[in-house]
């Protein structure tokens, strides 16, 4: 056998043991063939929204005494029940509100929201590696600063804010766009410094 060979070959088991004792530790990703593209990535949010859903439903069941002490406040029948209405919209609301938050800071703890670890997907840096908690934190603030300025705006009357937030809705929409490129990175990625691989596991 040739020199070379024998290089290349003692290399390979090199790689191998070092993969035995450091299963944890992956070299960096090919920049496109472990990357996810469009379909796990929306199959991931459809879970996520349904789970989401659930979760600020129940948080709106909790906050549900709200709108009957609403209720209680109106001084007849048909104040009642624009009060009770009111209430229930607003614990509703919140539940959603709170709900979604938590659900979401999930993905910006671990890389991963329960959707994604559904599919098999994780969030990491645009090399493969494992992210930096500061990179999950603007990839989060990032992608969601359309629902967070919202949010904001609420509090809002002249309504400025609420355009704001259209505007960065429109944006986050057209930046989900480069997912279907070569690269597939979104907006939110490329800014951030991540992107979605899928994860192998090891036996």
């Amino acid at each position: 056998m040739c020199r070379f060979c024998k290089s290349e070959l003692s290399e390979e088991a090199e790689d191998r043991r070092f993969a035995k004792a450091s299963p944890h530790r992956r070299t960096p990703a090919s920049s496109g063939s472990l990357r996810i593209g469009v379909g796990p990535r929306l199959g991931a949010s459809l879970i996520d929204f349904f789970i989401a859903g659930i979760a600020g439903l129940v948080i709106g069941a909790i906050l549900t005494p709200l709108g009957i002490g609403a209720a209680a406040l109106g001084s007849n029948v048909e104040e009642a029940a624009i009060l009770g209405g009111l209430g229930a919209l607003l614990s509703g609301s919140v539940g959603f509100v709170v709900g979604a938050t938590l659900y979401n800071l999930i993905e910006a703890c671990t890389g991963a929201s329960p959707g994604k670890m559904i599919i098999g997907i994780q969030i990491r840096s645009a090399d493969g590696h494992q992210p930096e908690w500061t990179a999950l934190l603007g990839r989060y603030l990032i992608k969601n600063a359309a629902a967070i300025v919202g949010v904001v705006a609420l509090l809002d009357w002249t309504g400025s804010l609420e355009s704001v937030s259209n505007l960065l809705a429109v944006v986050f929409l057209l930046g989900c766009l480069p997912v279907v490129g070569a690269r597939r990175q979104a907006l939110h990625d490329m800014l951030a410094g991540t992107a979605v691989f899928s994860v192998v596991r090891r036996r």
